[in-house]
């Protein structure tokens, strides 16, 4: 008998690889705002000056001045204004203005006793210096979280030294210490990258100890 043919079997087609899928564009990457290298603070204070109607009146009487002071002022509203530029993210160099207050006395003296000349280089060394300053700082600054602590370092050049009071009709005319070193310590809190609100401690001596102690609003753009 005739041999029936089988039919032969359909080579296996081979698949075709898989058309890779077009690469999806890259997300676009964040902007990130850069903080700027100013600072610009402002503030308001209390300065206490370090000497006392007593301390002065003594020093005027072993002067052997014949001159009487009363109702000196020992302490005065300050205010401050600071602009800084960061040489490094924890380092803040400082110019800024600081008006120190103003220390009003009452002198009196009998006229034939006075010695004018030896009261005033009592007041050049005694009295209270205040008035507008301008001043150069370094200020380290550390951050945690919000909060900001600070240490500053710097000078502080008085813009008006002079000591001026009525001694009935005599005048009596001094230039006090004008130079001083500046130290200070502070606290801060950043409301936002912007803005923020601090308390800050700042010590001299200019013809005694001056303590100024501020408020303070912190604008960095």
């Amino acid at each position: 008998p005739a041999a029936v043919a089988t039919p032969a079997k359909a080579a296996p087609t081979k698949s075709e690889p898989a058309k890779p899928e077009p690469a999806k564009p890259a997300p676009a990457a964040a902007v990130s705002h850069r903080a700027s290298p100013w600072l610009l603070s402002l503030g308001v204070g209390s300065v206490q000056s370090g000497v006392s109607n007593s301390e002065l009146q003594a020093a005027l009487t072993a002067g052997n001045t014949g001159v009487t002071v009363s109702e000196l002022d020992e302490r005065a509203l300050s205010y401050h204004l600071w602009l800084g530029y960061f040489l490094h993210p924890n380092l803040l160099l400082e110019g800024g203005v600081m008006q120190l207050g103003e220390y009003k006395a009452t002198v009196s003296g009998n006229p034939a006793n006075v010695d004018t000349a030896a009261a005033e280089a009592v007041l050049a060394k005694a009295y209270p210096v205040g008035g507008p300053g301008v001043a150069l700082a370094l200020r380290g600054i550390k951050a945690y979280g919000p909060w900001q602590l600070s240490a500053r370092a710097g000078v502080l050049k008085s813009l008006d030294a002079d000591i001026d009071l009525d001694l009935g009709n005599t005048q009596l005319q001094a230039k006090g210490e004008d130079t001083a070193l500046l130290l200070g310590l502070g606290a801060a809190y950043a409301l936002n990258p912007h803005w923020s609100l601090g308390l800050g401690l700042d010590a001299l001596e200019l013809n005694g100890s001056l303590l100024n102690l501020g408020a303070t609003v912190s604008w960095r753009p």
